[in-house]
């Protein structure tokens, strides 16, 4: 019996990504290694005076809603997220006091992915940050700087993904995070300079749409 070269050569079929698609998930994580120096200068002050430094860490949960293209081999991704929890530092000595504390980040970050195999996915990625702090330091010539300020910042890390089943993920995460330089004053002309930064590493549970 003739067979047709259709016949004969059977399609392979197409596996879709078990990673594509719509995804809302959760995330719990420790943050660490905030390294601000606090410095006061103005006022009555020939110079900067360095008072202590703020180590900022603590536990950090959020919500992350975004999509992933296949573009087979590799996919592309967008996300927005959403961070609160106890990120936060004090000291109080002989030469001042400072405290730090997050209220609350909003982030937007694109990625990129390559599956490893069908049940594994490694990342990277890239975004922006914009959050709350709250910031207050006292010091030398009677510097009382009181202020919340919301600064934008850069965030990038990297990150693996393991399906669970047909809709559910697990993922794990390293991030860093750097808000920059933020200049605070308080009404007797003395200021300080805020650099809030910070890494994160994550553990997350997403569902697939």
């Amino acid at each position: 019996m003739l067979t047709t070269d259709a016949e004969a050569a059977p399609v392979a079929a197409v596996v879709a990504s078990q990673f594509a698609g719509g995804y809302a998930g959760i995330s719990l994580g420790y943050a660490f290694g905030g390294d601000d120096d606090v410095g006061v200068r103005g006022g009555g002050l020939s110079g900067t005076e360095t008072i202590g430094s703020l180590e900022a860490g603590g536990t950090l949960g959020g919500l992350q809603l975004g999509y992933r293209w296949d573009l087979d081999p590799v996919l592309i991704g967008l996300e927005i997220g959403v961070t609160g929890g106890d990120l936060s530092d004090s000291f109080d000595n002989s030469d001042g006091a400072a405290e730090t504390e997050l209220q609350h980040e909003v982030s937007l970050r694109g990625s990129l992915g390559w599956e490893l195999n069908a049940e594994t996915l490694l990342y990277g990625f890239v975004g922006v940050s914009q959050a709350e702090f709250d910031y207050e330091v006292s010091g030398p010539d009677g510097a009382d700087i009181d202020e919340s300020f919301s600064p934008t910042g850069y965030l990038a890390g990297l990150g693996a993904e393991w399906a669970l089943g047909e809709n559910w993920s697990l993922r794990g995460e390293y991030r860093y995070t750097n808000y920059g330089k933020e200049t605070l004053s308080d009404n007797a002309g003395h200021k300080t300079e805020a650099t809030p930064k910070f890494h994160l590493v994550s553990l997350g549970l997403n569902y697939r749409f």
